[in-house]
């Protein structure tokens, strides 16, 4: 989508007028960054060329085509024995002193 502007560093004065309306600029600050503000508008129109682009590519919904299976979890039976250093273990949880 282009602005109706030249590239370079030239913007039609209704453009100019918009940028003071809409940036809050002063005039003077406006012309002052004009080659700034050129480039930024001219980032913007490159963006924009992408737009029909991406309009026409599928979500991606995971990069590999992969299912994610979850796993199995499996005791190695490391709690049965740390279960042996603690004294105040009832029904497989450790009990503490209350606070």
């Amino acid at each position: 989508m282009t602005r109706g502007r030249p590239l370079g560093k030239e913007l039609p004065v209704e453009e100019v007028k918009r940028l003071v309306r809409e940036t809050m600029l002063s005039e003077e600050e406006v012309v002052k960054n004009l080659d700034q503000l050129s480039r930024i508008m001219e980032l913007f129109d490159e963006i924009d060329s992408f737009e029909e682009y991406a309009k026409s590519l599928e979500p991606l919904y995971h990069p590999l085509d992969q299912r994610g299976e979850p796993r199995v979890d499996e005791s190695g039976g490391e709690r049965a024995r740390l279960e042996e250093f603690v004294k105040n273990v009832r029904d497989g949880f450790l009990r503490t002193p209350r606070l």
